[in-house]
């Protein structure tokens, strides 16, 4: 037992044993969501038969729920089960979610007369939908959590080292999200069935579910090395009723008689404390900064949905073009369309680095003041720009269809996700931990994570359609960004 208690307060070059754990859960966990969400439109459209818009709407719809059920995630977390137990348990949801969507990709199921499609599309229609939503509460559920319960781990004195691991973390994010968009569309291009060989979409969702149900036993056996912390209240309820106070408070003292305060919020000061009402002052000063977000994303999760649907149209033999020319050789190396969301990680493993230790520190020896706001707007004209290079990719297809080389979404896809560098402090490694029960800054995090919330209604495309966004606001107790800091401060963050 003493041994035991000794491997439970070990540090491994500083760092407390616990995250590694952790750190491996959410490498397991991002390579499960991400894979399965790299081939889910093809089997809407393939598989389940749903024509483009339908499909589009469907992913969509599913993504936004990722991104709503943070809050619920966060309230459970902080106001009943604390992070370790929600964790696990939405978890063990998660992990069932992704197992029902791969039972839902066997075609053999339901294919009675062996002809390779299944006869009951609607119990594959049924499962695949039970499967997306206990995903999409499991994923969504833990998300505010794991980050924040890594950051416990560390004591007040190893802040250099906490910062490292958010870094990490977010490596791993992105380092999972390669490799399952690499993986689980080569999976899906297989062929593989009982009575027949179909594309083997319960294989690419296999995988996944593996994976998931891998991240859950990892996290599970470090379960005896954590810092746990009890729930401490949801401060989302906090503001809330401040904010709603000062409303009511207002209205009822709006006679003329009353004296006029400095702001609308100081009508709070006769039942919430002045620091919690300042905090909040802050966060809607900033609050307009977010206005751009869902767009952005809006744009940004197209990778997913209509610049796969595009990919499909194309040529996937990536090097003809390069090849061919120079030796007369053929390139054998065919991208599948799925395959083109791995643009996104690979472009954040590479440039990132690069644009913190080359260009940013060129620009600013050039004497040019690249604040913020400044790459806020050059990244928002680079992504306008993107979609201008995807219309007329679109209309090179319209053409001439399945002659359009694939290679040409990278070329827009290059400048689309440039974006994800141009905008600063968005990585949720670049946050902290905050012990203080009335800090107002969780906000910023959980404004980010549910910008992201998009409930897209109808299809978009750059050529045609509309989204329609509906925003969503969320609050974690402790994990932030410094999002609202670095803006309000002119200077470059790297």
């Amino acid at each position: 037992m003493a041994l035991i208690l000794c491997l439970y307060e070990q540090e491994v070059c500083g760092y407390p044993l616990s995250i590694f754990f952790i750190v491996v859960n959410e490498f397991c966990e991002r390579f499960s969501y991400y894979g399965m969400r790299a081939v889910l439109v093809l089997y809407f459209r393939y598989f389940l038969r749903f024509d483009d818009d339908l499909a589009t709407s469907i992913y969509h719809t599913f993504v936004a729920l990722c991104y709503l059920t943070p809050i619920l995630g966060a309230i459970v977390a902080d106001s009943w089960l604390g992070k370790f137990k929600t964790i696990i348990y939405l978890s063990i949801v998660y992990a069932i979610g992704q197992v029902v969507m791969a039972v839902s990709a066997i075609h053999d199921i339901t294919d009675t007369d062996r002809d390779g499609t299944p006869d009951n599309l609607t119990l594959h229609i049924v499962l695949s939908m039970v499967g997306l939503l206990l995903i999409a509460l499991g994923t969504g559920g833990i998300k505010p959590c794991v980050a924040a319960f890594g950051g416990d781990q560390f004591q007040d004195h190893q802040a250099k080292q906490r910062s490292t691991f958010f870094s990490v973390f977010y490596l791993c994010i992105n380092g999972g999200s390669l490799l399952s968009t690499i993986i689980t569309p080569i999976l899906r291009g297989q062929e593989c069935g009982i009575h027949s060989q179909q594309k083997c979409y319960p294989l690419a969702f296999g995988v996944p579910a593996a994976l998931m149900v891998v991240a859950l036993v990892v996290f599970i056996i470090g379960s005896g090395m954590y810092h746990k912390t009890e729930p401490q209240g949801n401060i989302m309820l906090d503001v809330c009723k401040c904010i709603g106070f000062a409303i009511k408070n207002r209205f009822r003292h709006r006679s003329s008689s009353y004296p006029k305060r400095t702001h609308w919020m100081d009508w709070a000061e006769e039942k919430h404390e002045k620091l919690l009402i300042a905090q909040i002052k802050m966060v809607l000063k900033v609050l307009f900064l977010y206005i751009p977000l869902p767009m952005f994303w809006t744009l940004f999760d197209q990778k997913g949905s209509r610049w796969t649907l595009q990919a499909t149209t194309m040529d996937g033999n990536f090097l003809f073009m390069f090849v061919m020319t120079l030796l007369s050789f053929q390139g054998s190396l065919i991208l599948q369309p799925d395959q083109m969301q791995t643009v996104n990680p690979i472009l954040i493993l590479t440039l990132v680095p690069i644009m913190d230790s080359v260009v940013y520190p060129l620009i600013k020896k050039c004497g040019l003041n690249f604040t913020p706001l400044r790459r806020m707007t050059v990244g928002m004209f680079l992504a306008a720009m993107a979609f201008v290079a995807a219309a007329l990719v679109q209309i090179q297809i319209d053409v001439s269809v399945y002659n359009t080389y694939i290679v040409w979404q990278f070329v827009s896809g290059l400048v689309k996700y440039y974006l994800m560098l141009s905008w600063p402090c968005m990585a949720r490694n670049r946050c902290s931990i905050v012990e203080s029960r009335n800090s107002i800054e969780p906000v910023l995090q959980e404004i980010y994570i549910m910008t992201k919330s998009k409930l897209r209604v109808s299809h978009f495309d750059p050529l045609n359609g509309n989204t329609f966004t509906v925003y969503r606001i969320g609050m974690h107790k402790k994990e932030i960004m410094l999002f609202a800091k670095s803006l309000l401060v002119p200077r470059a963050i790297y």
